[in-house]
């Protein structure tokens, strides 16, 4: 496949289609497992191969549950029909293959994305589901506070600067980026997004397909769109240092971008800034606000009982108690329903600023995090102590996410 997008991939130079594979019971079977899994609130589907059987696993808030099993002679019409599905190669089991398709039913549409790897058992499918129906209103549906909101509107009113976001594979950053867009006048704005892959599509912007294969790198991209003096242009990621100077000093002339990057905390993304060698002055000149996020799962609101807890340090934040899912149906026994996106905002100080601009000259780290910590408006770990203290998540589920919680 010469693109990545699952929906515009190179047809395979061979004449079979799934009139002549003639499985379409099979095909029928599957596409009911995907609707099925879509149903829960499946986020993407693994078929696991084994020895004699292949496991079927889903995804759901951000957890894998077992879901089927299938035998290997079913998985190898399966995999056939996939692939014919996605205009990958269906002779090829020994290198790893991506495409995609999309699945209609009814009203409801989800575009599927495909990834093929070779193991010592067979080749594994993983399937990602990306309902076309989705989408956010607001910050406030992800989880953000009402101040964290009036923060982030500030700084995208002043058409100046940048929001970077940190934070887990997975933890919801590509669907805030998308819905803090949604905060520009669209219609006024010329605004231009370079992804990897595009997963939220967005008529009112142009979005673009990063294609290393071909030499369409974020780093050569990024130079060209600059040519097309965008007012926002959003990154779906920060990989290198060539990429990150070539934001920064766009910001510096007037450009807003938007952007994520690998991290823990907001205070690393600095970190990694300085790591990759980008100059302070330029930092401090083009950052303006830096989001931390995590994705929490909810406890089941029909079958939660309150417990209580016993331990010190949460007793000194004033949690005696939270709630735990026993299981049931309405979350299918796992005690969770839903996500939420819980954040740390920060808006840097001109104090902070000055901090990191003079850092070349005086590196002080331990004065640099005081004077960021002053400019957070609410620490990640207190939003998490607030949401146990509401019941809409417990301890042991915000333990998984904090660390060196003391």
């Amino acid at each position: 496949m010469n693109q990545k997008s699952w929906l515009s991939g190179q047809k395979p130079n061979n004449s079979l289609t799934l009139d002549s594979v003639k499985e379409k019971p099979a095909f029928e079977i599957l596409k009911q497992f995907f609707w099925q899994a879509i149903q829960k609130n499946a986020t993407d589907m693994h078929f696991d191969p084994k020895p004699s059987l292949v496991d079927i696993r889903i995804r759901v808030d951000g957890h894998l549950q077992s879901f089927s099993q299938g035998t290997t002679e079913q998985f190898e019409v399966w995999k056939r029909i996939i692939k014919l599905q996605s205009h990958l190669n269906i002779a090829e089991n020994r290198l790893p293959q991506e495409g995609g398709f999309s699945l209609e039913q009814d009203d409801n549409r989800c575009d599927m994305r495909i990834s093929f790897m070779p193991t010592i058992f067979g080749e594994k499918c993983a399937v990602r589901f990306l309902p076309t129906g989705e989408s956010f209103q607001n910050c406030l549906d992800l989880g953000m506070t009402r101040d964290q909101l009036i923060l982030v509107e500030q700084t995208i009113s002043s058409r100046e600067g940048s929001v970077i976001i940190s934070g887990p594979t997975g933890s919801g950053k590509s669907t805030t980026l998308h819905t803090l867009l949604g905060l520009f006048p669209k219609k006024t704005l010329h605004i231009v997004s370079i992804e990897d892959p595009v997963e939220i599509r967005d008529k009112e912007i142009n979005q673009i397909q990063v294609q290393e294969e071909i030499g369409l790198t974020y780093q050569q991209l990024l130079k060209k769109m600059m040519r097309l003096d965008p007012d926002v242009f959003l990154l779906g990621e920060v990989r290198d240092k060539e990429t990150a100077r070539i934001a920064c000093e766009a910001a510096l002339t007037g450009h807003f971008f938007l952007t994520t990057i690998h991290t823990k905390s907001t205070f690393d993304i600095l970190l990694r800034l300085l790591e990759m060698g980008i100059e302070p002055y330029l930092i401090a000149t083009s950052l303006s606000v830096l989001i931390s996020e995590r994705l929490v799962r909810k406890v089941c609101t029909h079958c939660s009982e309150k417990i209580a807890l016993n331990d010190p340090s949460l007793n000194k934040q004033g949690i005696h108690s939270h709630l735990v899912g026993k299981g049931c149906a309405f979350c299918h026994y796992t005690g969770y329903q839903g996500r939420q996106g819980v954040f740390e905002v920060v808006s840097l100080s001109e104090e902070t600023k000055k901090m990191i601009s003079a850092f070349s000259l005086t590196p002080n780290l331990d004065l640099l995090q005081q004077s960021f910590q002053k400019d957070c408006l609410v620490p990640l770990q207190e939003n998490f102590f607030t949401l146990i203290r509401k019941g809409v998540t417990n301890w042991e589920e915000a333990l998984i996410q904090l660390e060196n919680f003391e």
